[in-house]
């Protein structure tokens, strides 16, 4: 019984370590993909966050923002479907693009083919 306890909380704990994959599109926004995300739940129509996750845009993605995009609280990283790809983010000289907060811990973004 012991074993089949330790092997079940092993199983657990290596399921909750895996990231997701939010693509960004149709009914997923990135600012609906970074609260996904960052709260490790479906938001807008976005798949579920799970860990460290990644969010994908299409390779052209322009994103013209009216209101910042939500503060980014967990580790995630942030790139186009292909290395030709460019997401372009535009605040309009009005609003903040990114803020990163990771109270008491490290956090980790990574920005991958992004133009700002």
């Amino acid at each position: 019984m012991k074993n089949i306890s330790a092997a079940l909380l092993l199983l657990l704990l290596g399921s909750q370590a895996q990231a997701a994959v939010i693509n960004v599109g149709g009914a997923c926004s990135l600012q609906d993909a970074i609260r996904s995300a960052n709260n490790d739940n479906a938001t807008g129509g976005c798949t579920t966050g799970s860990g460290n996750d990644s969010i994908i845009t299409p390779d052209t993605y322009p994103v013209v923002i009216i209101e910042s995009l939500p503060t980014i609280n967990s580790d995630m990283t942030i790139s186009t479907q292909t290395e030709n790809g460019l997401l372009v983010i535009d605040g309009i000289n009005q609003h903040r693009i990114f803020n990163v907060f990771g109270q008491n811990t490290e956090l980790t973004l990574t920005l991958s083919l992004i133009h700002i």
